[in-house]
């Protein structure tokens, strides 16, 4: 399961880890529960629709931690913006790449980026 101990780890690996401990363990329909929306959006192709790397954003907002407004467009006013959407602490998934990112953090700023999540 994940945890919070850093690691050196791709993240795929991790998540591939992950799927494969959880199948060992978890019950199948909890298990089909996390995976199904997967496959669903790979059968639907969403990531054709995605943006790509290094794609611009359309502008908009969004709430912080705490509650407040913060703009995309004034966030780029400081610098590159690296986003992520975490859904939750309920979501493996997000767990492992917001754990991910935590690790890149220290390259991100010194590369002038924000990280928001």
């Amino acid at each position: 399961m994940a945890t919070n101990t850093p690691t050196n780890t791709p993240l795929q690996q991790q998540i591939d880890e992950f799927i494969a401990e959880g199948a060992s363990w978890l019950p199948t329909d909890l298990l089909w529960d996390l995976l199904r929306p997967i496959g669903q959006l790979i059968t639907a192709g969403a990531a054709s629709h995605s943006l790509k790397e290094g794609a611009r954003a359309p502008d908009f907002t969004m709430l912080d931690p705490r509650g407040s407004s913060v703009r995309l467009s004034h966030l780029l006013e400081q610098g590159p913006v690296v986003m992520t959407f975490y859904r939750g602490a309920w979501c493996p998934y997000c767990h492992l790449a917001l754990r991910a990112y935590q690790q890149a953090l220290p390259q991100l700023l010194a590369g002038g980026a924000t990280l928001v999540a």
